[in-house]
């Protein structure tokens, strides 16, 4: 699995800490994983429960950081948590939700084709948590993906490109 933080994404399998989530919810974690940047800072999470998702995560990494470190694996705890990019998670938040592009796009100040990709790269991992979810025997989780992936792929997001358009 590429593409993320496969540890990460992994032990978010593996300890349940998807499958009780909302579609919307595992779209934001999953864009956590994907985003490009590092986080701002500038980016403050409204929803709580997103804030306590991050948390659960940066948790998780101190966790795997421990591990690695006790197996001899030299890491720096500060940029292991960088792993966690949070700023795009309402933005992914929003748009699975059914937001209108226009909407998402006013609480933001990224651009709307870096907004595009984005999701498309959160859809992509969701596929891959849904690929792995069924190897697992985790039916619940493999639907909660597909729910979430139908939810995302709309609008502009699912447009082709003009320029791939024979």
């Amino acid at each position: 699995m590429e593409g993320g933080n496969e540890l990460l994404a992994m032990e978010l399998v593996f300890e349940n800490v998807l499958e009780p989530l909302s579609p919307p919810e595992l779209a934001a974690v999953m864009s956590a994983l994907i985003f490009e940047r590092e986080n701002s800072g500038d980016v403050v999470i409204q929803n709580a429960a997103l804030r306590k998702l991050v948390e659960k995560m940066e948790t998780m990494v101190t966790r795997i950081y421990e591990v690695e470190s006790a197996c001899g694996l030299d890491r720096d705890l500060d940029e292991e948590k960088k792993c966690i990019h949070s700023d795009f998670m309402e933005v992914a938040y929003n748009w699975c939700k059914g937001l209108t592009f226009a909407t998402v796009m006013s609480k933001t100040n990224l651009d709307e084709g870096f907004v595009v990709n984005q999701l498309l790269r959160t859809v992509a991992m969701i596929r891959k948590i849904g690929i792995v979810a069924n190897e697992i025997g985790n039916p619940s989780l493999k639907y909660k993906c597909e729910e979430a992936e139908q939810a995302m792929l709309r609008d502009i997001v699912f447009t082709p490109s003009l320029y791939l358009i024979e």
